[in-house]
């Protein structure tokens, strides 16, 4: 949000709000594929308690988006990768315990396997896991670290506003779109949606 610091208050109020509503107020989100199977993301106690039960997996140099698309469509729970995530990175790892722990450790053994790079690629991008609503989210561990809070934040700003404008900030729904959709055409495609007015989308990246 600081690209958008020559905005007025408002509109950077605003902008926020719809970022937020846009992570916090659907149902379930996911980019997808013309081949993608529909999935029903789990929400609410039912979430909760897969979050909970006991899985297993055993990945050898498995792709780190790969292996967590197919974690989250076998246990119905939404998975956001941050776009700032390497996806193509492998991992090594196997475990069994509760499915939180299991994205826990996913995070962990991805960091610990890619924290010196090597002779082909440097570094991979240190990698952290937090909820936000019903999406588990991977991303940088600094916006991670971040997001849920600045998410509840938001979500209180939106309370705040007069009814006119929390009835469409506030609806809760699904919400799909195609994979390589820029931030931007997000932010568009949900304000024409809500039939919110957005102003300075061009100062957000991409």
């Amino acid at each position: 949000m600081q690209r958008l610091t020559q905005l007025s208050s408002f509109a950077v109020n605003v902008t926020a709000m719809a970022v937020a509503a846009m992570l916090v107020s659907f149902l379930a989100a996911a980019p997808s594929r013309a081949a993608d199977p529909v999935v029903s993301w789990l929400t609410g106690p039912e979430l909760e308690k897969r979050l909970e039960s006991k899985v297993g997996i055993s990945w050898e140099r498995v792709p780190l988006r790969d292996g967590l698309l197919n974690l989250a469509r076998k246990q119905a729970v939404c998975v956001f990768i941050d776009r700032r995530v390497d996806p193509v990175r492998r991992v090594d790892v196997a475990i069994t315990g509760p499915l939180q722990s299991v994205f826990q450790a996913i995070a962990q053994e991805h960091n610990a396997q890619h924290a010196a790079g090597d002779a082909r690629v440097g570094p991979a991008q240190t990698v952290a896991v937090t909820r936000v609503g019903a999406v588990v989210y991977f991303g940088p561990e600094g916006i991670a670290k971040k997001l849920r809070t600045a998410a509840e934040l938001r979500k209180q700003e939106v309370a705040d506003q007069p009814l006119s404008a929390r009835q469409p900030l506030g609806r809760v729904r699904a919400w799909r779109w195609d994979e390589g959709t820029s931030p931007r055409e997000l932010v568009v495609q949900l304000a024409d949606e809500s039939g919110v007015a957005i102003l300075g989308t061009g100062a957000l990246p991409h």
